[in-house]
């Protein structure tokens, strides 16, 4: 697996039944940076594991200013295939605390955005 211009640090991989697809929540952080900082999470998926088609825009960034703006860490997310809907919780970090959010999508708008 493969995030261009990123290091990948941490990574979340679901297998998608009705998709017959692995999906991955990939947390990576822009290469020359140190570990952690300026984090984004990006999604990927694979029909066999080994062959991963990863995307160019993030799904999620840290926010300007707010309880996310300094780090996006760790994530989870479900496919929610009766609403075709994408649901992911994520950790974040901002200067006095950690946090975690929640946020959704329906699928095939992501892909969509994610491919324009």
């Amino acid at each position: 697996m493969v995030q261009a211009n990123f290091v990948i640090w941490h990574i979340n991989v679901n297998y998608v039944s009705s998709k017959n697809e692995l999906w991955a929540a990939v947390t990576a952080y822009p290469n020359g940076q140190t570990c952690c900082a300026n984090t984004r999470l990006f999604f990927s998926k694979s029909q066999d594991g080994v062959h991963w088609t990863s995307y160019n825009k993030p799904i999620l960034s840290a926010s300007l200013s707010g309880w996310d703006d300094m780090q996006i860490y760790r994530s989870s997310f479900l496919f929610d295939e009766r609403n075709n809907r994408i649901e992911v919780w994520y950790s974040a970090l901002n200067p006095d605390a950690w946090s975690v959010g929640f946020t959704q999508e329906n699928y095939d708008e992501l892909l969509r955005w994610l491919e324009e």
